[in-house]
């Protein structure tokens, strides 16, 4: 079982990439294959740019990750998580735990994140969640800036957009606003 935890070392863009870069040199693509426990790089100084070369590092190696926490960064765009969601429903290994409160994330990233949850794929085309038809991918994205004043804008967009897959939201989403209360859809 493999974890790295750098939470609230100060880490920057600059130590992402410095990072990515001594694990490509250390385990060259398609001579290992990771799958990592945890990755918790929460409370640093990462946006867009060291985000991106994780999800590109990851990609190359075809390192995989179930818990991903990166809570309390910069990141703003939703791009990088959409691709790590993508490939890794692909590769069979799919996210199970994703944190990202506490960011820079505006409704368009939330609900593109969102929606590349529900349209992930596996290699056969069917889809990736809920895991083994059960287990949803548990995201956090609360207190990013559409927080206090956007949430709503948020589920409506969210409702008309799967409404046009065909899809309910209560069915799809579970919107979790105590952490008491269990997961249950439909």
């Amino acid at each position: 079982i493999f974890e790295i935890k750098q939470k609230r070392q100060d880490w920057t863009d600059e130590d992402m990439k410095r990072f990515c870069d001594q694990s490509l040199q250390e385990y060259p693509p398609s001579r290992f294959h990771i799958h990592f426990s945890r990755l918790d790089f929460a409370c640093n100084d990462v946006s867009d740019d060291g985000l991106q070369a994780l999800v590109s590092m990851m990609h190359k190696t075809k390192w995989t990750v179930h818990t991903l926490h990166l809570c309390g960064n910069r990141i703003r765009s939703s791009s990088s998580i959409a691709e790590l969601i993508g490939n890794q429903a692909l590769a069979a290994s799919p996210l199970h735990v994703l944190g990202l409160s506490h960011n820079e994330l505006d409704v368009d990233a939330v609900l593109e994140i969102l929606l590349a949850v529900i349209s992930a794929k596996r290699s056969g085309g069917e889809a990736c969640y809920p895991i083994d038809g059960e287990v949803p991918l548990f995201i956090r994205v609360e207190h990013n800036p559409y927080w206090r004043r956007d949430s709503s804008l948020l589920r409506r967009r969210l409702d008309n957009d799967l409404r046009d897959l065909g899809l309910n939201l209560t069915k799809s989403i579970c919107l979790l606003k105590d952490s008491a209360l269990k997961c249950r859809t439909g």
